[in-house]
């Protein structure tokens, strides 16, 4: 409801006196929303709320002399009923993830002349002494036997309910010192979005499979080319022993397909059989290098291999930490367990996962099956309708 009543502007505004006149006007009911109406010593009489004294109108600076009794539409006078309800029954809570679910009996009692709402107290506790009615905050109301209330997963709360009456009295609170306790549930749904997309069997087998995937691919994973590699050691080591015995040109020899001779500080190779031409003829002969001596081709080699040797040893100790961390990992996300099926697992990240959604998922259906019994008194509530429901609270309320 809202009061569209103003204040009035300063007395030498230019629209003083229309703005007096407008509120006049709306406090004589004369204009704008009956409701704000102004209030008349005469109406609080007649109504019954108020007595006037006795001296009023005689140098009495208060004429309220005390309060009256409400009149009723049909003449009579209401007296209101002061007797506090009676302690709330059947005062339970259970809480799901996220909610608190609280229910009482139905309240037929008369004093205060009936009931008008129940209100639910709550204090949350972590450690320390337990919290008592004192501590507590209203924290939800209602006005009927069953009620919901949201909160955050894994919070354990201390409750207490009170009934209130028409005449707007209030029960002694029900839920003894310590209140009723209520717990909700964890909150898996932080778990679930960190593993999510995360630590999956399909994820694990692409991610760890296009790496081993890189040791051993045939031609193009790491063991291929290491083997390559070693091939090319042993061809240039075989190299080097015929280098290592490379006789001069004779131009007199007949030499045959791949024969080494050694020529005016380089090295050649036949290309074919050949008698009479010399290592220059690159028709006959292909050059191998410029070397002063065996020790320059040596020198020369020794470097290749060095080169080498360094990238297989670096190639070694990566597959050896790949490996390691690969291992390790596996052992996190599946524990000590190696097959493909994931219903096999008993550790593990991935297990730890199935087993958090597996446990909400039975929480959920177990806050569900109760509250369909309560409401239509059975777990499953499928075929239910308000003409065949013969329990519950719907059945209570529809009788």
């Amino acid at each position: 409801m809202t009061d569209e009543r103003k204040d009035l502007p300063p007395v030498n505004s230019p629209n003083f006196l229309a703005k007096l006149r407008e509120a006049m006007q709306t406090y004589l009911g004369n204009r704008g929303a009956t409701l704000d109406r102004g209030v008349t010593l005469r109406d609080l009489t007649e109504s019954g709320l108020v007595t006037l004294r006795a001296n009023f109108g005689k140098g009495s600076s208060n004429p309220i002399g005390g309060p009256g009794s409400l009149i009723l539409d049909n003449g009579g006078v209401y007296e209101p009923d002061l007797t506090p309800p009676p302690v709330p029954t059947g005062f339970a809570a259970t809480a799901a993830i996220s909610n608190l679910l609280v229910e009482c009996d139905p309240q037929t009692y008369t004093q205060g002349h009936g009931h008008a709402k129940s209100k639910l107290y709550g204090a949350t506790w972590t450690s320390g002494p337990l919290p008592v009615f004192a501590d507590a905050v209203v924290i939800t109301e209602f006005s009927g036997t069953v009620a919901s209330h949201a909160t955050n997963p894994a919070t354990t709360w201390h409750l207490w309910l009170t009934w209130v009456s028409v005449d707007d009295v209030e029960s002694p609170p029900a839920g003894g010192t310590n209140g009723v306790v209520a717990t909700t549930g964890q909150d898996v749904a932080l778990l679930l979005e960190a593993l999510t997309g995360e630590i999956t069997a399909s994820a694990l087998h692409t991610s760890l499979g296009t790496r081993i995937d890189l040791i051993d691919t045939p031609t193009t994973g790491l063991s291929a080319q290491l083997a390559a590699a070693n091939a090319s050691i042993d061809a240039i080591n075989t190299t080097l022993a015929d280098i290592a015995s490379t006789p001069a040109y004779d131009n007199a020899t007949t030499y045959a397909l791949d024969a080494i001779v050694s020529y005016n500080g380089g090295l050649y190779q036949a290309k074919g059989a050949t008698t009479g031409n010399l290592p220059t003829n690159t028709t006959y002969w292909a050059k191998i290098g410029d070397y002063t001596s065996l020790g320059d081709a040596v020198a020369g080699h020794a470097a290749i291999l060095s080169d080498h040797e360094t990238r297989v040893a670096n190639t070694e100790t990566g597959l050896a930490a790949e490996v390691s961390d690969r291992s390790t990992l596996a052992t996190q996300v599946r524990g000590g367990y190696a097959g493909t099926d994931v219903t096999a697992l008993t550790t593990g990240l991935i297990y730890s996962e199935r087993q958090a959604r597996s446990t909400a998922d039975a929480t959920e259906v177990t806050a569900r099956q109760a509250l369909s019994t309560k409401m239509v008194g059975a777990i499953d509530p499928t075929g239910k309708t308000l003409a065949n429901v013969t329990s519950g609270l719907i059945f209570d309320e529809r009788t």
